[in-house]
């Protein structure tokens, strides 16, 4: 014998109550561990930051990933919200809340992505523009030393 429909559908509300409630709670947890697992990363970035620039793009760093952790820390109460939330406006609210945060979520890591991008290619501590900056003057070296021809002064 079939069920009926309202049954399943019951069922199936229920269910998908609980898991948001738990993905909320897991999505909060992971938020806020982030922002501290970030903060450690400022405090070892700082230490080792051998010029003003690079201590300032440190904090810049931090700043746009503690937004982001906060952002999936707020996105997590708000699929945790999802669980006692009955009339259908309100949930309807309650996941646009949450894809207005994931679109913020995005857009920040994705300028942090090219942030990242680019400090990295003009940071000069990189060991390749050390190794790259050692043969340029070895060969500059090499061409002031060499013995100047005939007709040149």
């Amino acid at each position: 014998m079939i069920p009926e429909l309202s049954t399943l559908v019951a069922l199936a509300n229920g269910n998908v109550r609980l898991l948001s409630l738990l993905f909320g709670v897991g999505s909060f947890i992971l938020g806020v561990s982030s922002i501290f697992a970030h903060r450690r990363e400022l405090d070892r970035g700082t230490a080792q930051a051998e010029t003003a620039r690079n201590e300032r793009f440190e904090v810049r760093k931090f700043r746009r990933r503690s937004l982001n952790g906060s952002l999936i820390a707020s996105m997590g109460v708000i699929m945790s919200g999802l669980y006692w939330v009955t009339e259908p406006r309100l949930f309807s609210l309650f996941l646009l809340m949450i894809l207005a945060l994931l679109s913020g979520i995005l857009v920040i890591a994705m300028f942090d992505m090219f942030s990242v991008g680019m400090h990295s290619l003009t940071d000069t501590r990189a060991t390749d523009h050390k190794a790259l900056l050692n043969e340029y003057q070895r060969r500059k070296q090499e061409h002031e030393n060499q013995p100047l021809g005939p007709g040149e002064e």
